[in-house]
């Protein structure tokens, strides 16, 4: 058994290590909290999470079950976090679906000059776009 070869400093290790729990796992949790048929320890441990990890996903129930039975989020995804101007992507996400259906070649920097242009017409004085930026917005 690979397990029992290992020192007790190495599990201690391997059993640190931070790991992101999806969406989807987060609400099973939610869930079977909610079932009420276990004790939450119990639960923690069929998840193989920490009583500690536990109590923080039910503090963030609401938006774990919100975000859950939104279309706006994929169940893989391991973090509820929105973009700061959504409005912003929603609209550039419009033009850039209309360019793109016109066969128009789009490069990043294009997309950064149409982003602040459309940032400063919804009223967003202080957005900016960056590289970065655009790649995060490809992302989501």
């Amino acid at each position: 058994d690979h397990a029992k070869t290992l020192s007790r400093r190495e599990q201690l290790i391997m059993a640190s290590k931070c790991k992101a729990i999806t969406l989807e796992t987060k609400y099973q949790i939610v869930t079977a909290v909610d079932a009420n048929k276990q004790y939450k320890k119990q639960i923690a441990d069929e998840f193989g999470i920490s009583p500690s990890t536990l109590n923080t996903i039910l503090k963030s129930k609401d938006k774990i079950l919100e975000a859950y039975h939104s279309s706006d989020f994929d169940s893989a995804r391991k973090k509820l976090r929105t973009a700061d101007y959504k409005d912003v992507e929603n609209v550039l996400f419009e033009w850039f679906k209309s360019v793109r259906d016109e066969n128009v070649p789009l490069s990043g920097p294009i997309l950064v000059v149409k982003a602040d242009e459309l940032s400063k017409k919804l009223g967003h004085a202080d957005f900016s776009a960056s590289q970065s930026w655009v790649e995060r917005f490809k992302h989501r």
